[in-house]
């Protein structure tokens, strides 16, 4: 309701997510600074990112991502649906095939594992097709035919994409899984880590601002030693370790799952609801 009820009173917002672009494109902080009522991003670090470009700090508001934990929750999931093995540590990670997800350094990271955990395999939630070819990477590491790189089950249309999937399938993904591992270069906010968190899966990370400030309060979540690189499309790269991630992912399998995971409120959808209330409340009842 929130598009509707902004047209109606005459509200001009953004809501924007810069991704690691410090500083932010100038014609976005112009449009925050001279267009816009309100502008939302879902997070600290990208609230300080426009106002260091000038934007006006009081007309830019903070509204967190959200999980739903009645659908993204600690138990027992299944391989089956998705042909996985029953056996062996399943590493997980979900995302978009484009070129910051970093989907080949993920593979690279299971490759690395391998001789600690040899009947270990990696599920990858994505789309069939995307920036990557991804069998070209596996194929590179000598991975191919060994079922250890597993894409989503053939659903007979691969220009679906896998989001479409209704959100009980990618949840249980999350709790058949042992480790939730991203590799990506730059993000926004990192919804499928909140999803991970919030299913009670270990997390490894690549160690990037948005991750930092938004995880670190859960001890569930390690961040792999990453070098900054610039530039890059996105302003700058967090370049993640592999061997680095691979010992991560070691460690997190020889730990187990943790025994309970609390989210904080602000990441749930009542409060997300009340704070984008409070956010507009003002230029309501102008």
């Amino acid at each position: 309701h929130f598009w509707p009820m902004c047209k109606a009173r005459n509200i001009a917002f953004v809501a924007a997510t810069p991704i690691q672009s410090f500083p932010v494109p100038v014609e976005l902080a112009q449009t925050v600074s001279t267009e816009a009522d309100l502008t939302i991003v879902p997070a600290e670090c990208e609230k300080k990112a426009l106002v260091d470009m000038g934007a006006p700090p009081d007309r830019i508001g903070i509204l967190y991502h959200g999980v739903d934990p009645k659908v993204f929750h600690p138990g027992m999931g299944s391989r089956t649906p998705l042909s996985l093995p029953n056996e062996g540590p399943m590493l997980l990670t979900v995302g978009t095939n484009t070129e910051r997800k970093n989907l080949p350094g993920t593979i690279l990271v299971l490759s690395k594992l391998l001789a600690r955990h040899p009947n270990a395999f990696l599920y990858i939630h994505t789309a069939p097709t995307g920036f990557y070819a991804l069998d070209c990477h596996t194929r590179a590491l000598g991975l191919t035919g060994k079922g250890k790189v597993w894409l989503p089950p053939d659903r007979g249309n691969p220009q679906v994409a896998i989001w479409a999937e209704d959100s009980e399938v990618l949840a249980n993904a999350y709790r058949a899984a042992n480790v939730y591992l991203s590799t990506t270069f730059a993000e926004g906010f990192g919804i499928p880590t909140l999803e991970a968190i919030a299913s009670g899966l270990p997390v490894v990370i690549t160690d990037t601002p948005i991750h930092r400030e938004l995880f670190s309060e859960f001890s569930h979540v390690s961040f792999i030693p990453s070098r900054k690189e610039l530039p890059t499309p996105w302003g700058y790269d967090w370049i993640p370790d592999p061997e680095a991630a691979a010992t991560l992912v070691d460690r997190a399998l020889s730990k187990g799952k943790p025994s309970q995971v609390t989210i904080p409120r602000k990441y749930l959808w009542p409060d997300m609801a009340a704070q984008l209330e409070r956010l507009l409340e003002p230029l309501v009842k102008r």
